[in-house]
């Protein structure tokens, strides 16, 4: 037999490497069904180093940690898996500027698959459509990008109760961006402020609630010629409702038969300035020389000007001209339903009796006198009121 030829001839060949307890540590072994190099033994772990041309270890191969080590020493690691032409369809290199995982060739699309500890597919990234998925088979999928302390910034979450993007931790907002064509950044969504920008960088924003077939029921429209609210379609009439702190209905523009605003209080006001600091809700007032109002104090004055909004249970529904200035101001309604300071004394109230000013200061008695009362008439009263002095809600009718 040749040196260093074993085996042949119907025999297999093997070379045994012996400790000193003649148990076999390192082997080569030829078998019908495999061929095998074998290194270590039960406690004595076996490895496989391999050499560059300097005697620098590039390629070792461990049981003690199940390791596979190519590299090192100046020398970039690479493993290669061939395809029949021998292509390198996959590859896991170490570069100086990268670290590559790479998978697929031409005209043969690179996958990786990862499967959980069922046996079942998890996790597909694959170049055939560009895609990345997570998930799946009872398995829910999550995106997280963390911050350099570990915590996630940004997060892809699919649950069975819910589908999440999220984006920022304590201390560090979240935001979303969204950039036209050009580049230009033309949605914001961010946490700072609680702000969802639209638009903007030479476009107009638009927010759009669709209905069931698609047509926009509800919009805001932002271009350059017009600012829009806008609600309804044809057969679906809009609606703008605003609710006060007890969440009543308070003011309400609807479209469905032809255009109405309901408003749930309950006069027409202006303000004015007060000439007089103890002017209070209530009160009856005249015009001033100074263009504002002061509380009446003589009856049957043709000065009347209306009563000052917002006593009892009403307020003003609607207040013209309200601006801030150095003066005290307060509404003085015009129209409608007030509660106002009466006087009884000079003769008894019932519902439906003209009211004009009375002597006593800021209130209101019956008109007895026509004669007098053309000019100084501010109302009708609601309520009676049959001696003394009280408040009780009257209709504003100037006259």
């Amino acid at each position: 037999m040749p040196d260093g030829i074993f085996g042949g001839g119907g025999a297999d060949g093997t070379v045994s490497v012996l400790g000193r307890d003649g148990q076999p540590l390192v082997q080569l072994l030829a078998r019908d069904t495999e061929s095998v190099i074998g290194a270590g033994q039960t406690s004595r772990p076996g490895r496989l180093s391999m050499y560059d041309g300097k005697g620098q270890n590039t390629v070792s191969l461990t049981t003690a940690d199940a390791s596979l080590s190519l590299g090192g020493n100046n020398v970039p690691g690479t493993i290669s898996v061939l395809g029949r032409d021998g292509q390198p369809l996959v590859q896991l290199l170490a570069r100086d500027t990268e670290s590559v995982i790479g998978a697929g060739h031409a005209s043969r699309p690179g996958r990786l698959s990862m499967y959980d500890g069922k046996g079942q597919n998890t996790v597909t990234l694959t170049t055939v459509d560009a895609s990345l998925s997570l998930g799946g088979n009872n398995v829910p999928g999550t995106v997280s990008v963390l911050g350099r302390d570990g915590q996630p910034l940004v997060q892809l979450l699919a649950r069975d109760t819910e589908s999440v993007v999220g984006a920022g931790q304590k201390g560090r907002p979240g935001r979303i961006s969204l950039y036209d064509a050009t580049g230009q950044d033309a949605v914001t969504l961010t946490a700072a402020n609680a702000t969802l920008a639209l638009g903007g960088a030479d476009g107009a924003g638009t927010i759009t609630i669709a209905g069931r077939d698609g047509q926009p029921l509800v919009q805001l429209t932002g271009s350059d010629t017009e600012s829009v609210v806008g609600a309804g379609q044809k057969g679906r009439p809009g609606r703008i409702s605003l609710y006060d702190t007890d969440g009543h209905e308070a003011v309400r523009m609807d479209a469905a038969n032809g255009g109405d605003i309901f408003i749930a209080n309950g006069d027409l006001a202006e303000e004015f300035d007060l000439a007089d600091a103890n002017i209070v809700a209530g009160m009856v007032v005249i015009l001033d020389e100074t263009g504002g109002v002061a509380a009446c104090c003589q009856a049957y004055d043709t000065r009347a000007a209306g009563v000052i909004s917002g006593a009892g249970p009403f307020r003003p529904g609607l207040v013209l001209d309200k601006r801030n200035t150095q003066r005290r101001r307060l509404p003085v309604a015009m129209m409608g339903k007030v509660h106002c300071l009466v006087d009884a004394g000079p003769a008894p109230i019932r519902p439906g009796d003209l009211l004009t000013t009375a002597v006593r200061f800021g209130h209101a008695m019956r008109a007895t006198d026509r004669a007098r009362a053309m000019g100084a008439i501010i109302g009708k009263a609601l309520a009676p009121l049959d001696a003394g002095e009280g408040r009780i809600p009257i209709l504003v009718t100037l006259q």
